[in-house]
């Protein structure tokens, strides 16, 4: 019994014990938490590298960590990114797209742009009349020729025929042939005296021509001895029909008018 050691002085500093700075707890090097390198937690150096994309590029050598399109080595493709990671878009050489958009439309000469030097053109750009392929479907759109029998029509709309009156002793029916071609516009004319009649859907730019039959004769509306035709305003016009036999030119009286409505 007299050889055990006091209470405190096992307590304070025995290397057995399992207390203070014994090898089992502590600080000690093996331990596993703190900075240990070969512990589960913390800033371990062993943690591997992402791919985040799957890809087969490390993020930190993948310009696109979250685009497994886009990787170094990739295909340039026409999208407005660097696909391939070189720092720069396509520029239409070597086999690669021209995603370079010149003239700041937003719309690069790989997505369609026919003329990427002028900021007016590029596919969907509205119609102007005015010779140019605005629009880039591969048509320059027709411009009025001056001929006062020409009706031609400057913006979208629809068309809306409107009977005035009617002094003729025969049925006449009405027909368009361009820009498309309807049969009949609106019937009997005699039986739509004072009725707007919604035709249909009109292209811009273009040049609209009617036909009529009179007395199963037909009349084309480029003939001035058969049609006097009066601008009213940009796509509005009053014509009025002659069919040859007493030259009053009121046989038939109407309005045509192209707009769009809500």
């Amino acid at each position: 019994m007299g050889c055990r050691a006091p209470w405190g002085e096992l307590a304070r500093g025995d290397d057995d014990s399992a207390f203070g700075d014994d090898d089992s707890s502590g600080d000690d090097d093996d331990d596993s938490s703190g900075d240990d390198d070969d512990d589960s937690s913390g800033d371990d150096d062993d943690t591997a590298p992402a791919d985040s994309d799957g890809d087969g590029w490390l993020d930190d050598e993948d310009c696109w960590p979250l685009n497994p399109l886009a990787h170094p080595g990739a295909k340039e493709a026409c999208d407005g990114i660097d696909d391939d990671c070189d720092g720069e878009l396509g520029d239409g050489l070597d086999g690669r797209p021209d995603e370079l958009d010149y003239d700041g439309d937003g719309v690069a000469a790989c997505a369609g742009d026919c003329d990427d030097l002028d900021a007016g053109i590029f596919p969907g750009a509205p119609d102007a009349c005015d010779g140019i392929d605005s629009d880039c479907d591969g048509f320059a759109e027709d411009t009025p020729s001056g001929d006062p029998q020409e009706m031609f029509i400057v913006d979208w709309g629809r068309l809306y025929v409107t009977i005035l009156s009617v002094d003729a002793g025969c049925d006449i029916y009405l027909a368009m042939d361009a820009p498309v071609v309807i049969a009949d516009m609106v019937g009997e004319v005699h039986s739509q005296i004072g009725t707007e009649v919604d035709v249909g859907q009109v292209l811009p730019c273009t040049a609209m021509r009617f036909t009529s039959t009179s007395c199963t004769t037909q009349f084309s509306t480029l003939n001035p001895a058969a049609f006097q035709i009066t601008p009213l305003a940009p796509n509005h016009w009053r014509l009025e029909h002659e069919d040859g036999f007493d030259n009053d030119y009121n046989d038939v009286v109407f309005e045509a008018l192209v707009e769009t409505r809500d």
